[in-house]
């Protein structure tokens, strides 16, 4: 996986990925924005349209993490930091 989102990342550049990441970024808020204002239940379209979503994401995520040699390790690291800040904040209830 890695050496083929290197490839791909590579090939079209960092502004077009940039570029992409902003589209399908834009994408996933528009379909939660959809699912929280319907009045519909949560289908299994829906919930799999999100997971699509996300999963661009994800994909142009690893592309730059691969790209710029951020290790998973230094990304778990700073996730788990942000979520005990948070934490701390809604303790305090602070927004």
């Amino acid at each position: 996986m890695k050496k083929k989102l290197l490839t791909n990342i590579k090939h079209y550049g960092i502004e077009e990925e940039l570029r992409k990441f902003n589209e399908e970024n834009y994408e996933l808020i528009e379909a939660i924005i959809y699912l929280e204002n319907s009045d519909f239940t949560i289908s299994d379209d829906l919930k799999n349209h999100i997971a699509e979503e996300i999963a661009d994401n994800l994909v142009i995520l690893k592309q730059f993490q691969y790209y710029y040699k951020i290790s998973q390790k230094q990304i778990n690291k700073l996730i788990n930091y942000k979520i005990e800040r948070q934490m701390k904040r809604i303790a305090n209830d602070i927004k």
